[in-house]
């Protein structure tokens, strides 16, 4: 597994159970790809990134079997106004020529941020942050030369590095916000968990037709017409279970036909 923030630990004890993998965690560079704190932009999307760093422990080790977790936060398409936080860990098995990949999301990560000076009140913040449990980060906002000051776990170090950063940022701010790099964001650790447990359900599903490991959900069918208007809404009609090794499908009917008015955009907006 390629990781740079002891995520084996948080994947090896399922994988180890439903799967009988021992995961040897490879310490390699994944920040290259992109970061939580955004100094290193991240170009590929969740999943291709996940797969790149699953590559880079097998490049590193010579092993043709590689595990890496990805994970993204953003604004939830469901429910207004929360954020989600959406992990996968992939499996990548050269052997076959596959890639499983399991996924997980929760709405209760800890995520906080916030511009201070040095003569800011940052009592409140810290409650929100759970912090010192829950790391933070210090940016210099506008600096010309990034400046990123990462897992700060006691006042002292905060607050100096809150003077360091307003210093150097044309604005005289600095912003305050929680570190999500796994080993430092608790409130992050079991959704990978759980995302590695889907996985390894996954990884122990046959596929129906050529007993390839990996059968499961591969997308959702959402469309249903309203029963007044027929327009389309965002309510389920199938969950698509397919192969990751030949192209079978089948299809889970969720709501066949129509659907409620009540979650119609155009009849109950």
């Amino acid at each position: 597994m390629a990781t740079k923030h002891h995520k084996a630990q948080l994947v090896s004890p399922v994988l180890a159970e439903i799967l009988g993998l021992d995961v040897v965690e490879i310490e390699v560079d994944t920040d290259t790809l992109g970061t939580f704190s955004g100094e290193i932009e991240r170009t590929a999307s969740p999943h291709d990134t996940a797969i790149a760093k699953a590559r880079m422990g097998m490049d590193a080790s010579g092993h043709r079997i590689g595990i890496a977790s990805e994970g993204s936060i953003g604004p939830s398409q469901s429910i207004p106004f929360l954020q989600v936080c959406t992990e996968l860990v992939v499996l990548v098995d050269d052997i076959r020529g596959i890639v499983i990949t399991g996924t997980e999301s929760a709405y209760d990560l800890v995520a906080v941020s916030a511009d201070v000076d040095p003569t800011s009140d940052l009592a409140d913040l810290l409650r929100r942050a759970q912090f010192p449990a829950h790391a933070v980060i210090v940016s210099a906002l506008g600096a010309s030369v990034p400046t990123v000051i990462k897992g700060i776990q006691d006042l002292v170090t905060l607050h100096a590095a809150v003077r360091t950063c307003t210093e150097r940022s044309p604005h005289g701010r600095a912003r305050v916000e929680t570190d999500l790099r796994a080993h430092k964001c608790p409130s992050r650790q079991p959704i990978i968990t759980r995302a590695a447990r889907d996985l390894a359900d996954r990884a122990a599903t046959a596929c129906p037709a050529c007993s390839a490991p990996g059968f499961g959900l591969i997308r959702n069918d959402i469309g249903v017409p309203c029963s007044w208007c027929g327009y389309e809404t965002n309510t389920l009609r199938a969950r698509i279970h397919g192969c990751v090794s030949c192209a079978v499908e089948h299809s889970e009917i969720i709501q066949p036909e129509l659907a409620d008015p009540g979650h119609c955009p155009w009849c109950n907006p």
